[in-house]
């Protein structure tokens, strides 16, 4: 009997490891939106986080994104994170980024009518995060929402230095 435990054991972590890793090693995607109607945004470069949330509303785990967008004829660089979840009834909160696991540094940000995604801005800040994370391999970014614990994501950078320069260059026309 104990041996069939530990079999049962050995065999859940591995389907939880294997979930893991798989989240770790997917890519950054990229999409061209030619019909431009969802937020005019012509170009994305996304990742779902490596880690799911809880969704407060009904128990069930999300698996937050992050997205860097262009919009047309505009080479700015735009970002944000859809939680896929309640986050704030504000108009702005803070998100806490955390690069390498080096120290958090705290951003204000939009949250979107929803309450559900948070934005950034200023292109400015935008462009300070892309060039830490270009030379970086993990981004941990949290949220504390309204009356609740910490919620964060992360997302595994292997492969994003090279997906951004293509990227970048097809903002760029």
């Amino acid at each position: 009997m104990i041996t069939q435990n530990k079999k049962f054991l050995l065999i859940g972590l591995l389907i939880t490891f294997s979930g893991v890793a798989q989240g770790l090693t997917e890519s950054w995607s990229m999409s061209i939106n030619e019909s431009n109607l969802y937020d005019g945004k012509s170009i994305s470069l996304s990742k779902i986080s490596s880690n799911s949330v809880r969704n407060e509303s009904d128990s069930k785990d999300v698996y937050p994104s992050i997205e860097f967008y262009c919009q047309n004829n505009n080479s700015e660089i735009f970002f944000k994170i859809d939680w896929k979840r309640f986050v704030s009834s504000f108009n702005k909160t803070e998100i806490g980024i955390t690069i390498d696991n080096a120290r958090t540094e705290w951003i204000s940000v939009k949250i979107d009518k929803k309450n559900e995604i948070t934005r950034l801005a200023s292109t400015k800040d935008t462009q300070e995060i892309i060039n830490k994370l270009s030379t970086a391999t993990l981004l941990r970014v949290e949220v504390e929402p309204y009356s609740e614990p910490v919620i964060f994501s992360e997302y595994n950078l292997a492969d994003f230095p090279s997906k951004l320069n293509e990227f970048i260059q097809l903002c760029k026309k």
